[in-house]
């Protein structure tokens, strides 16, 4: 894998750094995630517009085959990657280990994202890995809260974003966000 340099996120989500041979993270990193080849992801958020609460990032790397069990707890006919880094972000916004996560919303349920949570997921990045990143804005008022949605992949949020970097706009490196909820 090459040396990758900051790249800029979606509008109002700020940059990330993928690089296999740091060992700390970068000045101004909200948070930082391992894959399964030992490339660390760190988010750069923007002061403004994100991250100034709990925050996460997450990245996995698509040329792993995960195992029956697990591909069993995605919903049938969506993407096994993008419903593992959102249940991965949830589970770091609730400062839960995956597994434990994982075990208390096995049966049948979905884990959803924490009240006033917000997530971007960029499902290809580089046609290798599919990166995730959340954090909590303020948590609404009682008076305030919506009913629950759900996203394409089960996950009950407030606002999941997809950013599309597959297409032309992605090949310049600039990539086409989309809003899911």
């Amino acid at each position: 894998m090459r040396h990758l340099a900051v790249v800029d996120l979606a509008p109002g989500w700020g940059r990330f750094a993928l690089r296999p041979d740091a060992r700390t993270p970068p000045r101004g990193a909200v948070a930082w995630s391992y894959d399964s080849q030992g490339n660390r992801l760190c988010w750069l958020a923007d002061r403004d517009g994100g991250a100034a609460g709990r925050a996460a990032c997450d990245l996995e790397w698509r040329e792993r085959v995960p195992g029956p069990a697990l591909l069993r707890l995605a919903p049938a006919g969506l993407d096994f990657w993008r419903f593992w880094v959102l249940a991965e972000l949830a589970a770091k916004l609730a400062a839960m280990p995956i597994l434990e996560w994982l075990r208390r919303y096995r049966c049948g349920q979905v884990p959803p994202l924490p009240v006033g949570a917000r997530a971007l997921v960029v499902p290809r990045w580089d046609g290798r890995w599919t990166l995730g990143f959340a954090h909590v804005v303020a948590r609404p008022s009682a008076g305030e809260r919506k009913p629950r949605q759900r996203s394409p992949w089960g996950f009950a949020a407030g606002r999941i974003t997809v950013w599309d970097t597959t297409d032309a706009a992605g090949a310049s490196g600039r990539g086409v966000a989309q809003e899911v909820i």
